[in-house]
């Protein structure tokens, strides 16, 4: 099992309204609100194309409107750190 963690500064996420969308097939954590107003997110690329955020992690796809997206944070190797595999 591969357990990672990671850290983000508030401060570093990219906002929508000051920062547009990620450059297309930009692997990153997209932050939306749901109807009710709680705060989810999803790990996934952004399409330019499409103009949406997707994920598939073999189970079937979601699809994200960019509309929908107020935050987002690149994913990088140095973002992942493994902190413990057995």
């Amino acid at each position: 099992m591969l357990n990672l963690e990671f850290k983000i500064n508030p401060e570093d996420w990219k906002k929508v309204s000051e920062d547009g969308y990620p450059e297309d097939m930009t692997e990153c954590i997209a932050l939306f609100k749901m109807d009710d107003d709680t705060i989810h997110f999803m790990i996934g690329a952004y399409s330019e194309e499409n103009k949406n955020f997707y994920v598939n992690h073999g189970w079937g796809g979601m699809v994200l409107d960019q509309d929908d997206v107020y935050a987002w944070y690149p994913i990088t190797h140095d973002l992942l750190k493994e902190v413990n595999s057995k």
